[in-house]
């Protein structure tokens, strides 16, 4: 739609090009100060370690006697069109809402009385899809946010160890590059995918989880953070943690997953293993459930 592009960088000006002499990948390049290396699929660190069982799980927000479960290491991916139950799903499993029937077994505990700081304490982490609301405290700082689950463990007696936290926190602002890298900056004032940054950040300061779900991580971010996002993806299940990745782009799923379910109004309705799996037949597979579960 435009005649020119504007490019801008960590607050600075880079450049300006003209859409017609202008390419995807230029700008791209632009945006990330590099050049972007095309992303390969991952290598599978699955174990036979089992650290999520879920067992015919159903609700009163749609989810209908769902079962799977997810291996330390493992990339377990969750394909479905806008409404088919994914999120519901997430938050289900997190405690933010309760079962109706089903057993959910985290780390070889059952989460009998189901709530979300018992998930938490099992070892379960959460990055929600509306981070902005769900994941952030906008009005705090970094580095209150980034220790906002895990402020029991820097404390002594009442007491927050301000050097303990200022360690901590630095330390993750530099492996996440979050920028900019001022830990007293109000959360509101960074960009989407820093914003994304301090969330991650959030679940890394404490004891790591055993268990991730993503709820579309990469959505409304740039491509530089995205990548960075992928590569934590991937350092996570190197590191033994099982992840549960939902995605509304199923190239990232083919990109990052070990294997990938397809849902559909609230039930798993196919199941595909890395090497089975397609663009092409997820979303096939996905839209013509979705159209014989409208005519039944």
């Amino acid at each position: 739609m435009a005649d020119r592009v504007s490019v801008l960088k960590d607050g600075k000006m880079v450049g300006v090009v003209k859409t017609e002499e202008a390419t995807t990948q230029q700008i791209i390049n632009m945006m990330l100060g590099r050049e972007m290396v095309s992303e390969r699929r991952r290598i599978s660190y699955a174990s036979s370690e089992v650290v999520l069982q879920v067992e015919h799980l159903s609700s009163n927000t749609g989810i209908r006697d769902v079962s799977f479960e997810v291996r330390a290491g493992e990339v377990l991916g969750l394909a479905g069109v806008v409404g088919s139950g994914r999120t519901e799903l997430a938050r289900l499993l997190f405690g933010v809402d309760r079962a109706t029937k089903g057993r959910i077994v985290l780390n070889g505990k059952e989460l009998k009385r189901h709530s979300i700081g018992r998930t938490i304490r099992c070892g379960m982490a959460l990055v929600p899809e509306d981070r902005r609301h769900e994941g952030l405290v906008l009005n705090m700082s970094v580095k209150e946010n980034i220790t906002l689950v895990s402020l029991k463990g820097l404390t002594r007696g009442l007491l927050i160890n301000h050097t303990r936290e200022n360690e901590v926190v630095r330390n993750l602002i530099e492996s996440l590059s979050i920028r900019p890298g001022d830990a007293n900056r109000l959360t509101k004032h960074l960009s989407g995918g820093n914003q994304q940054k301090v969330v991650l950040a959030k679940w890394l300061a404490g004891n790591q989880p055993k268990m991730f779900i993503f709820d579309e991580p990469t959505q409304g971010i740039d491509v530089g953070a995205k990548a960075e996002v992928h590569r934590l993806i991937d350092t996570l299940a190197r590191n033994g943690a099982g992840i549960l990745l939902i995605s509304s782009e199923v190239q990232e799923l083919l990109n990052l997953c070990d294997r990938i379910l397809v849902m559909v109004r609230g039930r798993i309705v196919k199941s595909f293993s890395r090497d089975e799996a397609t663009a092409t037949e997820i979303l096939a597979y996905a839209m013509r459930k979705e159209k014989a579960a409208q005519h039944a």
